[in-house]
């Protein structure tokens, strides 16, 4: 390959001295090293577009490559930097978005606006919003700044009025849908101005379209909405909109007919598609019935399938419209057999690994979707940056190599997260991770945490009285091992310490647990636990839960996952349940023999702007051994954590009805736990929700009864993380009961939680 080229020196002219030097400094990372063209161009780019950040909105600019010798290169970059632009709101911050809109309408066509454009595009971007009634007024300034850079500054005053309403909307012609159906569809549809009845000119405006493709669904192909006519009132404090609709004659579908396929291929006319022989035609779903036949094809091998899909060539109307024939008229291309799988990139990550993911391998058929879900897997794994799997074709060759070409991540990570949670105060955790050991993708994770907690409202009143303080801590070390000895298990190991307190004792715990993994289809998964624990309970209220003892248990359990989007659901099904069994066999003491039952099951349902997020738990326990042994209280339900009712302190939701703190029973018989969850949400914007709640649940021992549930509703804010949402809830007892005291339960509660819901 010989030498490189080197970039030799990076030359920049402009007459802006501060330009020159910002650019200095970031291109010199560049110079006397290796060149790349893409990579020095793009990262110049990416910089130009942050000067214009600062305002440079006019900014221009040109790169130019000189050769200096075989193995040198230079670079010129000419720029004309122009003028600073600025806007400021006089007596509040500017809104970003009203910032954002005025840069991108201002300056798109490259030249230097005016007062009156400024006006101009303030009030259109108002008007967008209902304001149709702004006060404002708008003044120029220019100056230099003390680095010779001129600067042109506009500021506003701005009064926004109050917003238009809608006072009726009407729609003319219709005749499939009913007034009613469309008058639907339009608020339904809407954004928050329009569901609250208020001018969205930009909503109105494409509501035509949007009514129009839904007629076209119908098969009314023809179907045109004209733009609204407005009908302001002279205050323009209301609107009267009005949509004429020219439904056109409904298009059935007289036939499919296929073209250019081999025998083999005919199987692709029984395929289910959305449009029918003898139904309405739908253009809107044509494109999902091609790719249905493509995806047919190429399962059958023909990896460079087509089907023509020129609308001249495609659909066929009669000449009044009523009936359409489709024409499919497909290429099927050469089938190809995979020669060599080639692995490029992979310098710490063993062949094995990588081939384990792959779905397809030498002498197969070369499958589109084959290698899709093979990137797909390899994504997954967490442990490459980039993926891309190509094949490479010789010429009329029926052969093909197909390359993984890979980009592997940095395998240790270290985190520190300081925090707060509102039932154990502050907190300070922290993890050391190595990734691909062996090369193989298992993991090693060290966690500790400690907190203090700043109130003892969780403990009981013993214990709040006496305001013992101590640190509680947790230390973990857990190794994963996915696909165990080349299986489709996943398999993990972990240990753990922790000092931590309990409703009515303190406890020191250690753990070892075994954990297998199987994962079927896109949504299930089954897991089986094993797990040792040894307890040590101390400074309890009562004297029978001090002592040292010993839980072993298995825990199957199974799972379902159908949600569009694990961190931050806005529809689908997630659910759950498992079984953890106690016993002597399991490496118990005698005494601790038990079954804990638990079902979760979550629910999102897409509503406009948001979604309701709603669940339902259940818990059933029973004790499997003699009639004087009892559940170890560290085991029994309690309403904490995911299942909390938000409102309610630890002590409070964990009373049975006779108001008996669960913590003080010793449970010989059975334990129940009802939760129950139900959430509008709306989105703020991409990262920001907030929403209502209405939360019930309660324990019960012995006997278990659908009523009798301690709820309460509230307020919600989320923040989406990426590994869930944090919300801040404020919820309300919708009843409140007496303490043992004699006084009332506080009215409400703040909750902070992270990833749970």
């Amino acid at each position: 390959l010989n030498q490189p080229i080197v970039l030799d020196s990076v030359e920049i002219e402009t007459s802006n001295v501060w330009v020159k030097k910002q650019l200095e400094n970031f291109v010199s990372q560049f110079v006397k090293k290796t060149f790349s063209r893409s990579t020095i161009y793009t990262r110049i780019d990416e910089y130009i577009r942050h000067l214009k950040s600062y305002g440079f909105h006019l900014l221009n600019h040109e790169l130019f490559e000189e050769p200096i010798n075989s193995r040198l290169k230079k670079i010129k970059v000419r720029i004309q930097p122009g003028r600073m632009y600025s806007f400021a709101q006089v007596g509040q911050p500017m809104d970003e978005a009203l910032r954002s809109y005025l840069i991108d309408k201002l300056f798109k066509f490259n030249s230097e606006p005016g007062v009156e454009d400024v006006k101009e595009n303030i009030l259109k971007y108002f008007a967008q919003f209902g304001y149709r009634q702004v006060s404002l007024d708008v003044m120029r300034y220019e100056y230099m700044d003390h680095d010779k850079i001129s600067h042109l500054h506009f500021q506003f005053n701005l009064k926004k009025g109050i917003r238009t309403k809608i006072s009726r909307v009407i729609f003319k012609g219709n005749n499939f849908f009913s007034q009613q159906e469309i008058q639907d569809l339009f608020y339904t549809n809407g954004t928050d101005l329009v569901g609250a009845k208020n001018y969205d000119e930009s909503y109105v405006t494409s509501f035509s379209e949007l009514l129009t493709k839904k007629f076209q669904e119908y098969g009314y192909v023809s179907a045109v909405v004209l733009p609204p006519k407005l009908f302001f009132t002279d205050d323009q404090r209301s609107v009267e909109v009005n949509y004429t609709i020219k439904e056109g004659p409904r298009t059935f579908v007289e036939s499919l007919k296929f073209y250019g396929l081999s025998q083999e291929a005919l199987q692709i006319n029984s395929i289910d598609y959305s449009n029918k022989v003898g139904q309405y035609f739908n253009p809107a779903t044509l494109k999902s019935d091609l790719e249905k036949i493509l995806d047919e094809l190429n399962k059958l091998g023909y990896y460079q399938a087509r089907v023509d899909t020129r609308p001249e060539s495609l659909v066929k109307y009669s000449t009044d419209l009523s009936s359409v024939q489709l024409h499919f008229k497909v290429e099927l291309g050469a089938k190809y057999t995979i020669d060599k799988v080639i692995i490029a990139g992979a310098e710490k990550s063993k062949l094995k690994l990588i081939r384990r993911n792959l779905r397809f391998k030498e002498g197969q058929l070369l499958v589109a979707k084959k290698l899709s879900i093979s990137r797909v897997g390899l994504n997954n794994t967490g442990l490459f940056n980039k993926v891309r799997i190509e094949p490479i074709f010789y010429g009329a060759s029926s052969q093909v190599d197909v390359v993984v070409f890979l980009e592997e991540k940095k395998f240790g990570t270290i985190e520190v997260a300081p925090g707060f949670r509102t039932d154990i105060g502050a907190k300070l955790s922290t993890s050391v991770t190595y990734s691909n050991l062996f090369g193989l993708n298992h993991s090693i994770t060290i966690r500790g945490q400690v907190n203090q907690r700043l109130n003892f409202s969780t403990l009981d009143d013993r214990r709040r009285e006496e305001q013992k303080e101590f640190l509680e801590y947790e230390g973990r070390v857990t190794y994963n091992a996915p696909s165990i000895f080349d299986s489709q298990f996943d398999y993990s190991v972990s240990t753990s310490f922790q000092k931590r307190r309990f409703y009515s004792f303190d406890a020191d715990i250690q753990r070892l647990a075994n954990n297998i993994k199987r994962s079927f289809g896109a949504n299930w998964s089954a897991t089986l636990r094993h797990q040792v624990e040894r307890i040590e309970q101390f400074d309890a209220s009562n004297l029978v839960d001090n002592g040292q003892f010993t839980i072993g248990s298995i825990t199957p359990g199974i799972s379902y996952d159908a949600r569009n989007n694990q961190v931050n659901p806005t529809k689908g099904y997630w659910g759950s349940l498992s079984a953890e069994y106690a016993s002597p066999g399991f490496l118990s003491e005698e005494s601790v023999n038990y079954v804990k039952w638990i079902g979760r099951n979550r629910f999102y349902f897409p509503i406009p702007n948001g979604v309701i997020a709603s669940s339902i738990t259940l818990g059933l326990q029973k004790n499997l051994g003699k009639q004087d042994e009892f559940i170890p209280n560290i085991k029994v339900f309690r309403l904490s954590g995911a299942d909390i009712v938000r409102g309610f302190d630890d002590q409070e939701i964990n009373r049975i009805s006779n108001g008996q703190e669960i913590s003080d029973i010793l449970v010989n018989d059975a334990a129940y736990m009802t939760n129950i969850k139900i959430e509008p949400r709306f989105f703020i914007n991409d990262t920001m929700m907030w929403g209502v709640f209405y939360d019930a649940g309660r324990i019960y021992v012995n006997s278990w009864t659908s009523g009798d549930l301690r709820s309460s509703v509230g307020l919600t804010f989320k923040y989406v993380t990426p590994v869930g949402t944090l919300d801040f809830d404020y919820g309300v007892k919708l009843l409140r009961k007496e303490t043992s005291d004699g006084n009332l339960e506080s009215p409400g509660r703040l909750h902070i939680s992270i990833g749970f819901f």
